[in-house]
């Protein structure tokens, strides 16, 4: 410690000594509590003999102080955890026990303050506990209710819930019993907005504390929904994204496949050309790639929108718009070069409870039979050099081979029967590659081949070029 000191008797009248002594104790801050000695030392004055007598350092004990904390609590709630800050405590000192704290509040007492107590116990060799009460604020509180399962809380908030979400449903307040949760206003939800009020009443019938909450029912999203259709099945459903039971039906003498629910139903009905059915294998519509899909359903929301989809990359195919009576129909077609196999046609409306409902039927997609297309073109007689007429003729072909796939051209230049003659056969083959020149410079994109074809002797068929087309579309 600082300040350590001395007094010194018998000096004469107003002497004073002319070297001060020094005092000094082995205390050190933070030892425990008892005495400790003080020692001072110096040197004699011209006058004087010095003496020195030992003195006495005493460490009482401190006194360390715990507050009860302060805490607010909605009515009707339970206690909290009670805790208490210390003060007093020299450098890294602890209690030798923490303080236990109690009030006398319980769940469901009335409005106001209650005190908190806090005692420790326990007794320490340096320090003397004090403790300070502290209060526990009862407060009006804003209580907790779902919306199909999610918790509003927010005086006055906006809630966003899901198309379709129709209700609310309370949570009685975690209390005695006594009271009670009325909700009053909208309680039948509506797509757009609601305002909802809730009340707390007190048992004797007054109202505790009210708020409002203005509940936003969303309007259905008809975006692509990437949804599997589980193994063993070729057809799923959703409803705000949560599957939902439906029922089957598959025609091969329509090649139609339907999928309904109790009070709906949707149908996809494929076509190999206008009004001939596609046939149907596993389950599944076996269609061309560039075939037309014929589409209706019924028991939809009256006049709003349905969304048709292909997977497996989503592309939107049409779009439709129900009736006065919640029905749609119409015809949608596959992406142009759509690759064979496994997809699934998905059509997103809104069903009669204002819900998204997404039905996926799978199909299959097949390259289709080719088609196929014989031309002849003519040369003059003993030339190679394509005319105008059958410049007319092959533009023509590239016409009718406009979008269309797995294109295969053979060309054969004919040689009459009994000629052997090698320039008879190279002029039959230069036709050929001369015709086949002018497709490519005509953009026609095709897998080519070029030959000689032996053909009877007449007179037309000296001059004839075959073209033989397959292709698909």
């Amino acid at each position: 410690p600082t300040g350590v000191g001395f007094t010194v008797n018998a000096l004469y009248g107003s002497d004073n000594l002319a070297n001060q002594p020094t005092c000094s104790t082995d205390y050190v801050a933070g030892q425990s509590t008892g005495t400790y000695d003080i020692t001072c030392s110096g040197l004699d004055d011209a006058n004087y003999h010095l003496l020195f007598a030992p003195g006495t350092l005493t460490v009482e004990k401190k006194i360390a102080t715990a507050t009860a904390s302060n805490v607010s609590i909605g009515y009707g709630d339970q206690t909290p955890t009670l805790t208490a800050t210390w003060s007093g405590l020299f450098d890294s000192d602890q209690p030798t026990a923490q303080p236990e704290c109690t009030t006398n509040y319980v769940a469901g007492a009335s409005l106001g303050t209650y005190t908190i107590t806090c005692h420790n116990g326990s007794v320490s060799a340096d320090y003397d506990y004090q403790y300070v009460t502290g209060t526990l604020t009862v407060t009006r509180a804003i209580k907790v209710f779902t919306i199909d399962g999610s918790n509003v809380n927010s005086d006055g908030a906006i809630k966003h819930v899901a198309s379709g979400t129709t209700a609310i449903s309370p949570i009685v307040l975690a209390t005695n019993g006594n009271n009670s949760i009325v909700i009053a206003g909208t309680q039948t939800l509506v797509a757009g907005s609601n305002l909802i009020t809730v009340s707390v009443l007190l048992p004797d019938g007054s109202t505790l504390v009210e708020y409002t909450v203005t509940v936003i029912v969303d309007a259905p999203v008809l975006d692509p929904n990437a949804v599997v259709i589980p193994t063993g099945s070729t057809t799923t459903t959703v409803e705000n994204g949560v599957a939902v039971d439906t029922s089957t039906n598959t025609n091969t003498t329509t090649g139609t496949v339907t999928v309904g629910g109790s009070d709906w139903s949707a149908s996809v009905y494929g076509q190999t050309a206008p009004n001939t059915a596609a046939p149907i294998s596993n389950g599944k519509i076996l269609i061309t790639g560039d075939a037309g899909l014929v589409l209706a359903g019924t028991g939809y929301a009256p006049n709003t929108v349905v969304k048709i989809y292909s997977f497996s990359t989503p592309v939107l195919l049409g779009t439709f718009t129900t009736d006065a009576n919640g029905r749609f129909s119409g015809t949608v077609y596959l992406p142009v070069g759509l690759a064979a196999g496994e997809h699934t046609i998905q059509l997103n409306g809104v069903s009669t409870a204002n819900r998204a409902r997404s039905v996926s039927v799978a199909i299959t997609v097949t390259d289709g039979t080719p088609k196929t297309s014989v031309q002849a073109v003519y040369f003059s007689f003993k030339s190679a050099s394509v005319s105008a007429a059958t410049s007319k003729t092959l533009a023509a072909l590239k016409a009718t081979l406009k979008g269309a796939k797995s294109v295969v051209i053979n060309v054969a230049g004919y040689n009459v029967k009994g000629s052997t003659k090698a320039s008879d056969i190279k002029l039959a083959l230069t036709r050929a590659k001369n015709t086949v020149k002018a497709l490519q410079k005509l953009g026609i994109a095709a897998t080519y081949k070029t030959s000689t074809k032996t053909v009877p002797n007449t007179k037309i068929n000296l001059r004839r070029v075959n073209i033989s087309v397959s292709y698909k579309k």
